[in-house]
């Protein structure tokens, strides 16, 4: 079943931009902009399958739990630490 808000039942918490600074993303559009202005590359079959679900679930197209774990899956390829534990400090 899709989601029409776009908001992931369960936040992934990624550190970006330098050790201890994290992330929340907790809907589609907030993985997509994550992917296009703040991922470490743009390159890697995950990373294109994550941002094409991640529009696409945007659009409504797809789903959150689809987009949420193609999202995951290019932080994987990465090598982006996902906090489990979702302790944080918000990046601004």
């Amino acid at each position: 079943m899709m989601s029409n808000d776009g908001l992931w039942q369960n936040p992934v918490v990624v550190e970006l931009r330098g050790l201890g600074q994290y992330r929340v993303v907790a809907s589609n559009a907030e993985a997509v902009d994550c992917l296009l202005e703040e991922w470490p590359a743009d390159e890697g079959e995950a990373y294109q399958d994550a941002l094409t679900i991640c529009l696409a679930a945007a659009d409504g197209r797809s789903s959150c739990d689809i987009a949420r774990d193609a999202f995951l899956e290019a932080a994987l390829q990465a090598y982006i630490y996902v906090d489990p534990c979702g302790r944080y400090q918000l990046v601004s």
